[in-house]
């Protein structure tokens, strides 16, 4: 078990490290336009309603109602899922497209604040 928290706990160590630097990359692309980050205004609405979905999610996580958590947890993956394959879909590359997802979620995070 010690291994196992261990293998966590430095995979959220080196997410913690290479997230806030693949998001402030892929912004920096997007300013200077060689990236898409949000496609239309509905992207930007949807990537909204799919963040915004999570927290009712953990409310209810926390409350003990776990057929309600779990439903919107499934609805923020789906939510989820489909502004992944649109920032995808959008950018010319592979490469891009991830940085993009970093940058869509950093970007409205920061707004968010």
């Amino acid at each position: 078990m010690n291994n196992l928290s261990e293998t966590f706990g430095l995979m959220f160590a080196l997410l913690a490290v290479f997230v806030p630097i693949l998001a402030i990359y892929g912004s920096v692309l997007g300013y200077k336009r060689r990236l898409v980050v949000y496609e239309s205004r509905a992207d930007l609405n949807l990537t909204c309603l799919s963040l915004i979905s999570m927290v009712p999610s953990g409310i209810a996580f926390a409350t003990e109602s776990y057929r309600l958590g779990w439903s919107l947890l499934v609805l923020s993956a789906v939510l989820i899922a489909i502004s992944v394959r649109r920032a995808f879909r959008v950018n010319r590359t592979v490469w891009h497209g991830v940085l993009s997802v970093f940058a869509k979620y950093a970007l409205l995070g920061l707004v968010a604040l």
